[in-house]
This record gives structure tokens, sequence and C-alpha cells, in this order.
């Protein structure tokens, strides 16, 4: 069935021709022609009598048509083009249009998140400024987390699977994530320029100038908390995200 028609279900019976006239002169159309079997389905209504007009029985669902004579008035049913600018916005009218299905997707070593809809990957051995920039560099930033639920997935995608000590030598074990304190006076900030919305600290110390992910167990029981470390340390790992790829599929 035509996507651009609508169809006009008139209750105000009038004959053949009075029809035909309303239909072309007030909606621009015509009284509704059937082309296919799915919408003589639509419509509801095969020849079962003689006469010169045919109508559908709407108060029947077996598809059938019968015959009529012109003169008698009848419900009628017009057909219009959707585009037709005329087209009362507030007249009921049943539309057949198919969206588009898109689905997000992520380059190759890239992990799609539903919760957040962006991509994740995880890098090795830089520094805090350093982690940025190659995160920009790949289209976007290190991780913001606004959740729990965020907070747990960066920790499984990142952790290194060991159990580490919780004093400062151990801190180049953790994950560095895009929380930044560039005046060192606590000023947090996410480096995507997200909202500083959720925060899971377990350390009071909040001197330093970047921030880290506890992702595996520790000695000290700070298991998937934040730690503010040091710019010029080289952590073990961190974690960029970016936009997903969108790709537009026709149904």
């Amino acid at each position: 069935m035509d996507p651009d028609t609508c169809y006009k279900f008139s209750t105000i019976p009038k004959s053949f021709d009075d029809a035909e006239a309303d239909c072309i002169e007030n909606k621009q159309g015509h009284l509704a022609s059937i082309s296919s079997g799915f919408e003589n389905s639509f419509v509801l209504g095969q020849p079962s009598s003689n006469g010169s007009c045919l109508l559908i029985n709407s108060n029947s669902n077996s598809g059938k048509w019968s015959s009529s004579i012109c003169d008698i008035k009848q419900n009628y049913i017009c057909k219009i083009k959707s585009t037709n600018d005329n087209f009362p916005t507030n007249t009921p009218a049943i539309l057949t249009t198919s969206k588009p299905l898109i689905i997000n997707d992520c380059e190759s070593e890239w992990t799609y998140y539903n919760v957040t809809n962006m991509c994740y990957k995880v890098f090795h051995g830089q520094t805090c400024s350093e982690s940025e920039a190659t995160c920009v560099q790949n289209g976007g930033h290190l991780v913001s987390i606004h959740s729990w639920e965020e907070n747990v997935f960066i920790a499984q995608l990142s952790k290194a699977g060991y159990t580490f000590g919780n004093d400062y030598p151990w801190g180049r074990y953790h994950v560095l994530i895009g929380l930044m304190n560039p005046t060192l006076n606590g000023d947090f900030h996410w480096s995507d320029g997200s909202p500083y919305d959720y925060q899971n600290w377990c350390d009071s110390d909040l001197s330093m100038g970047c921030t880290t992910l506890v992702a595996d167990q520790d000695t000290g029981g700070w298991f998937q908390g934040w730690v503010s470390n040091a710019e010029e340390t080289v952590h073990r790992a961190f974690v960029c995200q970016k936009s997903p790829i969108a790709h537009i599929c026709q149904n």
C-alpha cells in the first residue's frame, strides 16, 4: 500500500455521485480504489450481487464486496494523498509509514554499552594528560562515569585480574578515568564536559590532578572506588569513550 496514502471514513451517508464530489471538493481525493489484497483487507471488503456501484459491508470481516444502486445513500471512504496541505491535522486518518531501524555499533576492539549508548576501549601505559590526548586522537575522551552501574561496567572492562596493595606505589596499577582537578583545589570536572553528577571516592585526599578507578581487588578495601593521583604517574591502564556508529536499516 502506498505509504503516502490516507483514508477518510465518512459516517454521513451520501449517494455515489455526492460522495465522489465530497471527496474531490473537500478532501482533494477520490472515493477509495483498491489495487491489492493488502489494501482490500485494510478497507474491508469481491462482488457478490448485481448493481452499478460497489460497497463494503463494514459489519463483516469476510473481505467481500457487494453491489448496490448508486442513488442509495451509504457511508463512504475517501482516498487522499497524505502530502496534501489541505488535509486537516485533526481529522482521523491512518498513515502507513515505515520507520527506519537504527542500530548502534562500535569500531573493532571497542566495546558497546547500551546503558550509556557509548563505545569504550582500554589502553595502557600513559600519564593522565597523555591518555586524554590519546582518547582525543581516537575520537573521544577519557571515560566519564555518572552512576554506580557505569562504574561497575568500567571496572570490569579494565581490570587486570589481580589483588593489589593500596599504598601509594600501587597507585600506578589503577585505571585512569576522565575526572580532572587541574588547579589542585578540588574543582573537579570531566574531560568530556559532562556534568560532575556522581562520585565514588574511597580516599579523603583529593589534592592531586587526576583520578583513578580501583578496578581490581586491593588490600585496603577500595575495590571499585576512586583515588586522586598524580598527573605525571604512568598508569597501567586508562579507558577512552566515544559515540557509536549509527547504522540506518530501512525496514
